[in-house]
């Protein structure tokens, strides 16, 4: 089914007719876990997560 949906795509052409126009792309991210926090210092600090991100072109 992959193979079938993916035959002759392009990923280097862009989805609008006039090349001048911009994509407008809507991006979304949703916090689903929080792995840990590493602390060097007040200001220096490693957070580790799982997010979920949506991509979608309009």
């Amino acid at each position: 089914l992959f193979y079938t949906i993916m035959t002759g795509y392009e990923k280097a052409i862009r989805p609008l007719k006039k090349s001048s126009e911009a994509v407008v792309v809507k991006l979304g991210i949703s916090l689903t876990q929080i792995l840990g926090i590493i602390s060097y210092d007040e200001r220096n600090q490693i957070m580790t997560t799982n997010i979920w991100l949506d991509q979608v072109k309009l």
